[in-house]
C-alpha cells in the first residue's frame, strides 16, 4: 500500500523453491492487475468530468480539430500541408476516432479528444510500471496517483491536442530504458526493445524532437553511470533504429517537401522554437514558478525529494532509480529554462519524472514531517486548493456577473478535502494524505472543467468541428474552410 517503505529490499533473498517462485509470481501478477485496474478507475473518475461538455478551448485545439477534419475529408496530404498540423500522430488518431464515430461533419468535439484521454490513461499506467521497475510498488502507486491528479495532465487529457499523446510515447520509451537498466536479462527482450524504438518514432510524429530531450539525457547518464554500452546494446539499435525511422521519416520528408518554407527546427521541435506559442522573453526560473501551479497537487510533495539521503548512502537499487529520474528531469528542464520561449505544455514531459522522484522518496523512509520545508510543501496542498477555488469562482463572477452554485459547492468541498490532506500529511499519514489530496484535486478540476468553463459566456455550448469553421464566417464564405477565422482562446 502507499506509505509502506519495505518494498525496496537491498539485501538478496535466499533462493526460493520452484513452487514458491510460481506462487510468488502469481501473487505479484494479481497484485499488479489490481493496481492497474484501480489506477484506471481512479483516472477515469478524475479525467472524465467535463470531458464531453467542455467546448473547444483556445486557438490551438481548434486548429488541431480543423486539421483533422481536413485530413479525414481530403486525405493525409491535406493534414501534412496544414499549418496547424506540423506533427500528425494526434490527427491520425483523431481521424480513426472520427471515422469510427460515423457522424462526419457533425462529429462532436469529445470524439476528437478520445486519443488524448486514452493516451493519458496509458501514461498513468506506464508511470506505475516505471516506478515498480525502479523502486517497487509503493513508488509506482504514489507516482501514478499523484500524476493522475495534476492539473496539467488533467487539461491535456481533456483537450484535442498532441500533449497527452506525446507524453504516452515518452513514458513508454522511458519504461523500456528503466527495464533495460534494472532487469537487463534477457539482454535482447523483443517486446521491450520494440516498445522503445516504436515509441521514439511515434513520439517524433507526436511532438517532433521533444521526446529526445528526455530519452537522450537519460540514456547517456545510464551509460556513464555503468561505464559501459551494455544498456544500449541491450536495446538492439541495429534492428530497432530502422523501426523508428520507418515510423517517422516518411512523414517528416513529406511535410518538409510540401512546406518548403518551413524551417527544419520548427518541424522537429515546433513547441520549442515557435514564437506563436509560449511566454516569449521569459527569464530562467519561470517554469519553476509555473510548475508550482500547473503541477499542483504534485508540486506540494516535491520537498519530500530533498529529504532523501545522499546518493552515496543509498542502496544500489535506490541509487540507480534516483540517477535515472534525475537524468529524466534535470537536463531537459534546464534547457527549457534557458530558451527565451516558454511553451505552455513543455513541463508535461518532465512531470512523470518528478512524480516518480516523489514516489521514490516516499518508498525509502517514513515522512519527516518535522522538517520545515516538508511542512511548507504539505501546506501548499491546502493553499493551492484555496487559490483555485477562490480564483476560479471570482474570475467567473467578474466575467459573467453572477455566481455558479455548482462551482461554489465543488470549490468549498475541494478546500475541505485539501485541509484534511494537509492534516494527514503533517501527522505522517501518507496514504490518507495522498487519498485526500487526490479527492481535493478531483473536486477542483471538476469545478473548472465540468462547471465553470462550460458555463462561461461563449464557452457554454460544445460546437462540432463543422460549426467551428462556419459559425463565424460571413454568409458568402461559409462553404470555404480556408476563409474561416481562427477560433479565439478563452478570455481573448
Amino acid at each position: 500500500m502507499i506509505g509502506s517503505t519495505n518494498d525496496i529490499a537491498e539485501a538478496p533473498a535466499a533462493p526460493a523453491a520452484p513452487a514458491d517462485r510460481v506462487a510468488t509470481h502469481r501473487r505479484a501478477s494479481l497484485g499488479a492487475f489490481a493496481d492497474v485496474a484501480m489506477l484506471l478507475l481512479l483516472s477515469l473518475a478524475l479525467l472524465l468530468p467535463g470531458f464531453a461538455s467542455l467546448p473547444l478551448v483556445g486557438a490551438l485545439e481548434a486548429d488541431v480539430v480543423e486539421a483533422t477534419r481536413r485530413m479525414v475529408e481530403s486525405g493525409l496530404s491535406a493534414g501534412i500541408g496544414d499549418a496547424g498540423a506540423p506533427n500528425p500522430l494526434v490527427n491520425m488518431l483523431q481521424g480513426v476516432a472520427v471515422s469510427a464515430g460515423g457522424e462526419g461533419a457533425d462529429t462532436p468535439t469529445w470524439i476528437y479528444r478520445l486519443p488524448s484521454l486514452v493516451a493519458a490513461l496509458v501514461s498513468i499506467v506506464m508511470i506505475y510500471a516505471i516506478g515498480v521497475a525502479l523502486a517497487g510498488r509503493t513508488a509506482g502507486l504514489t507516482a501514478a496517483v499523484l500524476a493522475a491528479a495534476t492539473i496539467l495532465l488533467g487539461a491535456a487529457a481533456r483537450l484535442a491536442t498532441a500533449d497527452a499523446v506525446l507524453l504516452a510515447a515518452i513514458v513508454t520509451a522511458q519504461w523500456a530504458l528503466a527495464s533495460a537498466w534494472t532487469a537487463p536479462e534477457p539482454r535482447r527482450a523483443l517486446g521491450r526493445n520494440l516498445a522503445f524504438w516504436a515509441a521514439l518514432g511515434l513520439g517524433v510524429l507526436a511532438g517532433g524532437a521533444t521526446i529526445l530531450l528526455v530519452v537522450i539525457p537519460t540514456l547517456t547518464v545510464m551509460l556513464v553511470a555503468e561505464r559501459s554500452l551494455a544498456q544500449l546494446t541491450a536495446l538492439d539499435p541495429l534492428k530497432g533504429l530502422p523501426v523508428a525511422l520507418v515510423l517517422s521519416a516518411p512523414y517528416l520528408f513529406a511535410a518538409w517537401s510540401l512546406r518548403p518554407g518551413l524551417p527544419l527546427g520548427e518541424l522537429l521541435a515546433p513547441g520549442l522554437v515557435s514564437a506563436a506559442t509560449g511566454i516569449r522573453g521569459a527569464p530562467p526560473g519561470v517554469h519553476a514558478l509555473v510548475g508550482l501551479a500547473t503541477l499542483w497537487p504534485l508540486s506540494a510533495y516535491l520537498p519530500l525529494v530533498f529529504t532523501m539521503p545522499a546518493l552515496a548512502k543509498l542502496g544500489p537499487r535506490v541509487r540507480k532509480a534516483a540517477i535515472f529520474l534525475t537524468a529524466w528531469v534535470l537536463p531537459g528542464w534546464i534547457l527549457i529554462e534557458i530558451l527565451p520561449i516558454k511553451p505552455p505544455g513543455a513541463l508535461l514531459p518532465f512531470m512523470p519524472g518528478i512524480a516518480l522522484l516523489v514516489g521514490l522518496a516516499a518508498s525509502v523512509a517514513p515522512i519527516p514531517a518535522n522538517r520545515w520545508w516538508v511542512r511548507v510543501g504539505f501546506g501548499f496542498v491546502a493553499f493551492g486548493a484555496v487559490i483555485l477555488a477562490f480564483g476560479l469562482n471570482a474570475g467567473f463572477v467578474v466575467a459573467e456577473e453572477h455566481a455558479e452554485v455548482g462551482g461554489l459547492v465543488l470549490g468549498l468541498a475541494a478546500v475541505l478535502a485539501a485541509f484534511a490532506a494537509t492534516w494527514f500529511l503533517l501527522h505522517g499519514l501518507l496514504a490518507a494524505g495522498v487519498a485526500a489530496t487526490v479527492l481535493a484535486a478531483g473536486l477542483a478540476t471538476a469545478q473548472a472543467f465540468a462547471v465553470l468553463l462550460p458555463a462561461a459566456g461563449d464557452l457554454g455550448s460544445a460546437p462540432t468541428a463543422a460549426s467551428l469553421v462556419v459559425e463565424e464566417a460571413p454568409p458568402a464564405a461559409t462553404s470555404s474552410v480556408d476563409d474561416a477565422p481562427p477560433a479565439a482562446a478563452p478570455g481573448d
